[in-house]
């Protein structure tokens, strides 16, 4: 039900599919509430917000992913912090590799896989913030949180896919934008993947350079047991099956039809579905399936043959100057709590 709701409103948010007026009245009061100024909380550590205008996907978790591993390198002490949307628990949890993803959230767990950092999770995010910082992380990124006006911060990206845009330009519910356009005049960056970033920047008339193009990069096919990993062009003009529980499923089948692989079925779920062992029967092997789902089907018995597509999302050398200067002109004017 909910997968085929998502597909209802996908089509008529960027598909030009007609517009109940019922939408239209709920995203005007819906555009009052949300149009709200970025928040003026200043946090006591430098904290990178990755979060999106857009409802759903569009690479804010990858990206985190790409953020984190940058700042690392630069031997800080981070950790991430997360709503850990769809989890079933709801204390505050520190994640670490291995986790249950039904307990503490899909998102959460491949990004403490992809990265060793230490992920919070809260629907409070202000307080898993603080338990980072207790804890000792010296920079702090946020897995989404552009819209937590309770969450202090003092860089904010705002991503959005480059294939999709923004769709009709409308707010919630007739649109995919969860706050008024007008709100990226106030992000600190501007971060496309799969787009050019400073087209989209000059549309929405904002300082060229404050928009980045990223890409992704793909590394090869994995086991879904991590027992073989092999090259993508091993795979080229194979005959292949997608599963998946993701935002924008499209992107994903048209990633892997663009590495030579022939897509003969798919099976397509709401967005952090957790997977049953149902959900894979009477699908022709090989199945390939995405890192995010993968964390939730290594906790089945899967006998298929299934593979993970592993991909990166690469930021480009001066997003990365802009983020490790960031960190040492925080450090260097010193902060606190407001």
């Amino acid at each position: 039900m909910r997968a085929r709701l998502e597909q209802s409103l996908q089509a008529i948010w960027y598909g030009g599919q007609p517009m109940p007026v019922a939408l239209r009245l709920l995203s005007r009061l819906y555009g009052r509430i949300a149009n709200r100024p970025r928040p003026a909380l200043r946090p006591e550590v430098p904290v990178i917000v990755v979060g999106s205008l857009l409802a759903g996907g569009g690479g804010k978790t990858p990206t985190v992913v790409a953020v984190v591993k940058v700042l690392q390198a630069q031997g800080w002490r981070v950790a991430v912090i997360s709503r850990g949307y769809g989890r079933r628990g709801r204390r505050l949890a520190c994640v670490r590799q291995g986790d249950d993803p039904w307990q503490v959230g899909d998102e959460p767990v491949l990004i403490a896989a992809a990265t060793g950092a230490q992920v919070w999770v809260s629907r409070d995010r202000r307080r898993a913030l603080q338990a980072a910082v207790q804890a000792g992380a010296e920079v702090v990124v946020a897995d989404d949180g552009l819209q937590h006006r309770a969450l202090p911060r003092s860089f904010e990206c705002c991503v959005i896919d480059g294939q999709r845009g923004v769709g009709n330009g409308r707010v919630l519910p007739a649109g995919p934008l969860r706050q008024p356009l007008n709100r990226l005049r106030t992000v600190d960056q501007l971060l496309v993947p799969g787009g050019d970033a400073a087209a989209m920047a000059e549309r929405f008339h904002l300082d060229r350079q404050r928009g980045h193009d990223l890409y992704r990069q793909t590394d090869g096919m994995m086991r879904l047991n991590g027992s073989q990993y092999e090259p993508v062009d091993r795979f080229a003009g194979q005959a292949v099956s997608l599963m998946c529980g993701i935002a924008h499923p499209d992107g994903f089948a048209d990633s892997v039809q663009s590495l030579g692989m022939r897509v003969v079925q798919q099976r397509r779920f709401a967005d952090h579905h957790m997977y049953r062992p149902q959900d894979v029967e009477g699908l022709p092997a090989p199945i390939v399936v995405t890192e995010k789902d993968a964390v939730k089907l290594r906790r089945l018995d899967i006998k298929v043959e299934c593979w993970v597509l592993m991909s990166a999302m690469v930021l480009p050398q001066s997003m990365v100057d802009q983020l490790i200067t960031h960190v040492h002109t925080f450090n260097a004017e010193g902060a606190g709590y407001g």
